[in-house]
């Protein structure tokens, strides 16, 4: 039997079927006769276009294939990319009538379709899950101290590091687990003791690396201080790390620590800078920073996997002084000193470009001089290279009040209200610690095997004390703590637990808080409203800050940035100005500031404004920006019709990139499925990368146009290339540009194209409100995108209309960014136990 709306969709339909010639009885029948008059002509027969054969499309089935079919279709209508334009075109009356008629059968099938009993796949704790649910559970700081540095890389589907599916669980990371929840158990007892702080005092001579230390002997003799010249990315780097060589093992304890640095910056006035020798900007003052350094590494002269910006400070021209910092240390680790607006790469400086741009004031032995170090050392004495410069260094902790904070802070998630672990609170703490780690409250059965390997090791010889950090450490290595609770096959009171835990990790990055689980142990997180109160909480907190960043390398892949870095030699600014954080930290606040203001989601796209700092100014080339510090970020409005909304971002202009050149296809795929959410398929097996026919190809698109003309390539191409000819404006590093440089030559960019549904545009701008008229699918992407997120797992196709009813709650309101992400929590598919 019909329902209500598919007999209305029926009866709109067949005011618009006439036209086709052929009398339809039935809404499947006037489909058919829409194929078959619309699409069949390309769809059919052994080589079907896109490998979607229509005219063998049983319509009356309700099978996922159909549905999936259905739902392409109608998709295809509503962006007008379909039939294409060399093909018979239904009107626009017709295009909005068929596809309403599809949504009602496509609604009519879901809800009568059989339910899928396929059992849901147990999802693990990221990386990044992991590094946050320690230290709330231990309250450790992880600032330094990176337990899964070992773990293998998760897996990535579509771009998303939490999908279940992919997340797999193998021997050596079992092994990884065990030796991580050693590390990070002791590093919590160790922060228990009370230590008094101590000091260290550091003077002249300071060690050098390698390759220069024994120059720097030559140059400076005994007093030699503390010399930095190049900033901290630069590869290879010349001085660009201050090294404490005595300080051999490191702070004694993690904690907070006050550094003196007597330090002063020199020839910011070099007369060889205005030729352009140093790769340096010297209308700034000199910054000195300070970032951590394991005494475990081989070498601390060089970069480190971890070693974030601690602190930094301008300095004064020629006028040595004091300067203090303090700065947090983990246990183990060091200060290192930088310069980081210091120079990029400036061996060839110094040792090459002074000779060569300055003969006049070079001696001809030294220009003719073969002696690398002969050149070098004059160089260094007479070149006015500019640097920083400290006699003496004082480390002073860690200092008592930040220290007591964070010891009673341990002590709280180790021992709750006592100030010593109490063998006679064993079984309360072991069920307490259990508890949070498990994220719900342990069962008996739980509790029995817990105490029962604490109860042997004391047999076996252990304290009480010792056994019972065992026992922690066994906990972390436990499925209960490793693995999200499943969603099927559990008891009615665990289900809230679930919720809790999926609100969680969604908004915050990390397990529930109290509060969540107080309201997980009153039922309340089961009503939609509840819930979304919750969601409310979560988002105003600065917890969710973890959601934007980790939502944002999810969806725009945004963790890949720098993982191919640009030239150093073509885009030396991105060194420079260090803009590969600004460019992460721009998207961030902008998509922060959005979410905050409760903004139309489209504002993504269609925003006239961001938050940017010198440094992306001056790759966009703004004037006038006002923050005091290079680092600080200000709200900056467009007007050029370019900068604001994501896509004419740095970070995802850099991040489609490859660091060298720019690629039309691969800008185009990337666009597709980050922001239209429309995947582009693989290349046929039996296709090359590029047409080897290059001849008189002038240009990237000149070469694209040669693939094309094949008609296995067009099929794809005619689809993605002219979304990625728009951001040919846009060089490797996001810098707008008119022309392409190469030889000497300069080519004028050509950015116009013609959208996969028809539209043209001559430029950027056009092309970008082209992007907007298609709002629809963007949010709905998007919806799919947080969803995917949410649930740690890929939206499927059936679930389509969930998605579409998640969009319908805040379509009025033209879907406001944080409305849209409270109806996800709300919606039905996240409190499903089909998870």
């Amino acid at each position: 039997m019909r329902t209500a709306g598919l007999t209305c969709a029926w009866t709109l339909v067949a005011l618009v079927i006439p036209p086709v010639g052929v009398s339809a009885a039935t809404p499947d029948a006037a489909v058919r006769q829409v194929l078959n008059r619309f699409c069949v002509d390309c769809h059919s027969g052994p080589s079907p276009s896109g490998d979607r054969d229509f005219e063998s499309l049983d319509l009356a089935a309700n099978t996922p294939a159909v549905r999936i079919g259905l739902q392409e279709i109608a998709d295809q209508l509503e962006l007008g990319a379909m039939p294409p334009s060399e093909a018979e075109q239904p009107t626009p009356a017709q295009r909005k009538q068929y596809g309403e008629l599809l949504a009602t059968i496509l609604d009519d099938r879901r809800r009568t379709r059989k339910p899928e009993t396929a059992p849901s796949t147990l999802r693990r704790l990221t990386r990044r899950e992991y590094r946050n649910t320690v230290r709330d559970l231990l309250g450790i700081d992880i600032t330094m101290f990176d337990p899964t540095t070992e773990f293998p890389a998760d897996s990535l589907d579509g771009g998303f590091d939490n999908n279940s599916r992919d997340l797999v669980t193998s021997g050596f990371l079992l092994e990884k687990y065990l030796q991580a929840a050693d590390a990070c158990v002791e590093k919590a007892f160790g922060n228990l003791a009370e230590r008094k702080p101590e000091e260290w005092t550091f003077s002249a001579p300071f060690r050098a690396q390698s390759e220069l230390d024994s120059r720097f002997d030559r140059i400076y003799g005994p007093k030699k201080d503390m010399i930095l010249y190049d900033n901290p990315n630069s590869e290879p780097s010349f001085a660009a790390y201050g090294v404490l060589e005595p300080f051999e093992h490191g702070v004694p304890r993690d904690g907070l620590y006050e550094i003196r640095v007597r330090a002063t910056a020199m020839h910011r006035d070099t007369s060889f800078g205005k030729n352009g020798t140093f790769h340096i900007n010297l209308n700034e003052p000199f910054r000195l920073g300070i970032r951590p350094g394991d005494t475990a590494s081989e070498d601390l002269h060089h970069s480190l996997p971890v070693e974030p910006l601690l602190a930094e400070q301008p300095l004064a021209d020629d006028r040595e002084q004091w300067y203090t910092f303090r700065v947090p240390l983990s246990q183990g680790f060091v200060p290192r000193f930088t310069f980081e607006n210091g120079q990029h790469a400036s061996r060839g400086a110094i040792v090459d470009r002074i000779r060569n741009l300055n003969p006049e004031r070079v001696p001809e032995a030294i220009q003719n001089s073969a002696d690398f170090t002969e050149r070098f050392v004059w160089s260094v004495e007479h070149g006015q290279i500019p640097q920083i410069r400290i006699s003496e260094v004082q480390v002073r902790g860690p200092l008592p009040a930040a220290d007591k904070q964070q010891r009673l802070a341990v002590r709280q998630k180790l021992f709750g209200s006592a100030k010593i672990f109490d063998p006679l609170q064993s079984d309360h703490l072991i069920r307490r610690f259990a508890s949070a780690a498990f994220r719900r409250p342990i069962s008996q059965e739980e509790f029995f095997q817990l105490k029962s390997f604490y109860d042997t090791r004391q047999s076996q010889g252990d304290t009480p004390r010792a056994a019972y950090k065992a026992t922690l450490k066994s906990i972390l290595c436990r499925p209960q703590f490793l693995y999200f609770i499943p969603t099927q096959d559990i008891p009615n009171t665990v289900v809230d637990y679930a919720i809790a835990e999926r609100l969680a990790y969604f908004l915050t990055s990390t397990m529930p808080d109290s509060d969540l689980l107080a309201l997980a142990s009153k039922g309340e997180l089961r009503t939609p409203h509840r819930r979304a109160e919750e969601a409310r909480r979560l988002l105003n907190s600065p917890k969710s800050n973890q959601f934007v960043s980790d939502f944002l390398d999810n969806w725009l892949d945004l963790r890949s940035l720098g993982s191919m870095p640009p030239d150093a030699h073509l885009f030396r600014v991105y060194y420079q100005e260090r803009l590969e954080s600004a460019m992460l930290k721009e998207t961030q606040l902008f998509f922060t500031d959005l979410l905050a203001r409760n903004a139309p989601a489209i504002e993504l796209l269609a925003a006239n404004h961001s938050f940017i700092n010198r440094g992306l100014a001056s790759l966009y080339g703004i004037e006038n920006v006002p923050p005091e510090k290079p680092s600080d970020f200000t709200r900056v409005d467009f007007t050029d019709g370019i900068r604001g909304g994501l896509l004419g971002q740095a970070s995802v202009l850099t991040v489609s990139a490859n660091g060298i050149e720019t690629s039309p296809v691969v800008r185009g795929v990337w666009l597709l499925d980050k922001i239209m959410g429309i995947p582009s398929p693989p290349p046929p097996a039996n296709i090359p990368a590029l047409d080897p026919d290059v001849r008189n190809a002038t240009s990237i698109r000149d070469l694209l146009e040669k693939h094309r003309s094949s008609e296995a390539c067009s099929r794809c191409h005619n689809k993605i290339d002219p979304l990625g000819y728009a951001w040919e404006e846009f060089d490797p590093v996001g810098k707008h540009r008119r022309a392409y440089w190469s030889g000497g030559k300069r080519t004028l960019i050509d950015s116009s194209g013609t959208l996969p549904w028809g539209s043209t545009f001559k430029n950027f701008r056009e092309f970008r409100q082209q992007i907007l008229a298609q709002k629809k699918f963007f949010v709905r992407n998007l919806t799919t995108k947080l969803l995917a997120h949410a649930l740690g797992r890929s939206i499927e196709p059936d679930e389509r209309g969930a998605v579409d009813e998640i969009m319908a709650a805040v379509a009025e309101n033209d879907y406001p960014l944080r409305d849209l992400i409270i109806e996800i929590v709300r919606s039905d598919l996240f409190f499903s136990r089909q998870i």
